[in-house]
């Protein structure tokens, strides 16, 4: 047995919130809308660049000093056509869902201290990474 109405024409589109039939207009135009198309940019004029992110995907390539990780990113950002460049690197504020996530998981949150460009990294560093007082470092 078919529980659906044969009288629903399968060719019509509802509204998700009221369940009605919208109108044919409506109907036409969003089924005959087409995605306008673009071409990529010759140039790029900015860049923005996540740093965690860029540092996460480190991998195992990883310096093993802060101040050999600070000259990759410098490399990085000075291989970059773009004529303006913003760095970006963010944190949660707490109280956050991270937060809870953190304290379900019972993580640590170890206390960092870079002391400058010759000490080493943590030899975990994609773990340190996630500690958010690393992060204020």
């Amino acid at each position: 047995m078919n529980s659906f109405s044969t009288t629903i024409n399968p060719d019509n589109l509802f509204n998700i919130v009221t369940g009605k039939a919208v109108s044919d207009a409506t109907s036409e135009f969003l089924l005959n809308v087409r995605e306008k198309e673009t071409s990529a940019p010759s140039h790029i004029d900015i860049e923005i660049i996540d740093g965690f992110h860029l540092l996460h995907n480190l991998g195992p390539s990883v310096p093993q000093s802060f101040g050999k990780i600070a000259e990759f990113i410098l490399k990085k950002i000075c291989n970059s056509t773009a004529s303006e460049i913003h760095l970006i690197f963010d944190r949660s504020l707490s109280p956050s869902i991270k937060d809870s996530e953190r304290s379900t998981r019972k993580e640590d949150e170890i206390s960092y201290a870079i002391t400058g460009p010759l000490q080493s990294r943590p030899t975990d560093f994609n773990k340190s990474l996630n500690n958010p007082k690393f992060k204020e470092q």
